[in-house]
């Protein structure tokens, strides 16, 4: 199912038939986006979803990079504090480090989950959107299962290392990146396709993934805090053409 963008009741409502373009970002004079606010709802038959951005439709928000009109008064000191706060979130609290008394990676390691079959891989299921929403809800309930899964690779890196990443995941293919909201991690150790077949795949990919529930796990983001999402071990990924 589609998603449509959903401002907050503190942000002005933005143009018909309007969908972020590529950098964009909101105004930073509008305001936080209120605690549990979901930006992105799913598009009901009816509600008059966003399709397509009217080149002459008025500016709505920002475009990082592009040359903004400069704003008077107590604005501009609401701006940098956000900003920095900004800053802090995307580039620290999401990010998956692989140190610490008890690593992702051994985490990962120690699930004691049975070898699947090829019959299995190829046999596997397709997720629902309910589906997935158990395993993110009961992780450790859900392990052991064979499935198909959709993502976006969101972290593939030193910190990772070579057989692990982080990515964002769906239950279907998505059409922008940034519709794939579950996050999760996976693993080619112990898999049918090994560690060996996630050799060409890097940040931002989108692919295709027959992996098998691990339950959850538990990792320490680079500011000190810790979260808790599903794990997945991969037993065959194909990358999805554009």
């Amino acid at each position: 199912m589609r998603k449509r963008f959903n401002p907050p009741p503190n942000w002005p409502k933005p143009p018909a038939n309007w969908e972020p373009p590529t950098g964009w970002a909101p105004d930073p004079s509008w305001g936080p986006v209120p605690e549990g606010w979901q930006l992105w709802v799913d598009d009901q038959p009816g509600t008059g979803g966003t399709t397509v951005r009217p080149p002459d439709a008025p500016a709505y928000g920002v475009i990082q990079g592009a040359v903004q009109p400069r704003k008077r008064g107590r604005a501009r000191w609401v701006v940098i504090p956000l900003l920095l706060v900004l800053v802090l979130f995307v580039g620290c609290t999401i990010v998956l480090s692989m140190a610490g008394s008890q690593s992702g990676g051994s985490q990962l390691s120690s699930k004691n989950i049975d070898p699947v079959s090829q019959e299995q891989v190829d046999s596997a299921a397709e997720l629902t959107e309910r589906d997935l929403a158990m395993i993110v809800k009961s992780p450790d309930d859900q392990a052991g299962k064979t499935v198909v899964i959709y993502a976006n690779i969101t972290q593939f890196d030193a910190a990772t290392g070579d057989c692990i990443f982080r990515a964002n995941v769906s239950h279907q293919r998505m059409e922008n990146s940034w519709e794939y909201d579950e996050n999760a991690i996976f693993t080619g150790e112990g898999g049918r396709a090994g560690c060996a077949a996630l050799k060409e795949f890097v940040d931002e990919d989108q692919v295709r993934i027959t992996a098998t529930s691990l339950g959850s796990i538990s990792y320490d983001t680079q500011i000190g805090g810790n979260t808790t999402v599903p794990a997945f071990r991969v037993e065959k990924i194909e990358a999805l053409t554009p």
